[in-house]
């Protein structure tokens, strides 16, 4: 009997060594995280932010596992409406609020996955169902979206949590805005001004090379080339803006959204994009 009990301890002490101790670290960490999230308060920044994440990541499951046509797109529609209200609140009240305290480094990469977010939105957006790489390019969207709330809740939020500020006051700014947002509609972006301007064509590798003509090669290539400063001249002039560093020609700070964009695409068209004035 006794050597059955030793053959049993040494079986357990055998299956821990197995697991190892960061497989149980891990563990604990994750429970950990649980328990903190569900402490926070209902109208804590933070706890929204993650709520909206929450929410999103379970559209995306469902898109997953549905094969039905019209469930895609209706979870599409869902998906892009949250995406939008969630980018604009981060931008303009929670990021301002903690970037000193986060660091450069992590909000400026919070900054371009944004933009990259909102280029794919714009081109899901503009094209609509008519778009033959749709499905493709919102789960595209969906693993970008992804990979940004991982590195935002493993990264960001928790540097965040180290400001001492009221962050149920933050959180009730939050709400109030996207409050307006749901009722106004969220206001005009330089990446929907882009792509809308550009006749809402999306730059694939296959739209591209199936609509581009031997003989027009040097053509297309300084088009192409025009076309990519014409969207870096966009997006340094909004992330200007984000930063509160944008000013006009005459000297004064530019606060508006619209008029923001109306200056990148004014700088655009001087580095060389086509970019067609807005018909009245």
């Amino acid at each position: 009997m006794q050597k059955v009990m030793h053959r049993r301890a040494g079986a357990r002490h055998n299956f821990v060594a197995f697991i190892g101790a960061p497989f149980w670290r891990q563990t604990c960490l994750k429970c950990s995280a649980m328990l903190e999230r569900l402490l926070l308060p209902d109208k804590h920044a933070i706890a929204l932010l993650l709520k909206d994440h929450d929410a999103v990541k379970e559209l995306f499951d469902r898109f997953e596992k549905t094969d039905s046509r019209s469930e895609k797109e209706n979870i599409i529609r869902q998906a892009l409406a949250e995406l939008k209200v969630h980018a604009v609140i981060e931008e303009e009240i929670f990021y301002p609020a903690v970037r000193k305290t986060v660091g450069e480094k992590l909000m400026n990469e919070a900054d371009e996955e944004h933009h990259v977010a909102r280029v794919l939105i714009a081109e899901l957006d503009i094209n609509g169902r008519g778009d033959d790489h749709r499905m493709a390019k919102f789960k595209v969207l969906a693993e970008s979206v992804r990979h940004h709330i991982k590195e935002e809740e493993g990264e960001v939020l928790p540097k965040a949590k180290e400001l001492e500020i009221d962050f149920e006051s933050l959180g009730r700014q939050m709400l109030d805005r996207k409050k307006e947002l749901k009722a106004q509609g969220v206001p005009p972006d330089a990446e929907h001004a882009m792509v809308e301007h550009a006749g809402g064509k999306a730059d694939t590798p296959a739209q591209t090379a199936s609509s581009r003509k031997p003989m027009a090669t040097r053509s297309s290539h300084s088009h192409s080339t025009a076309s990519s400063k014409g969207k870096r001249k966009v997006h340094k002039v909004m992330k200007e803006h984000k930063r509160g560093t944008l000013k006009s020609g005459s000297g004064k700070k530019v606060t508006g959204r619209k008029q923001a964009v109306a200056i990148a695409l004014s700088e655009a068209r001087r580095s060389g994009a086509r970019i067609p004035k807005k018909k009245k």
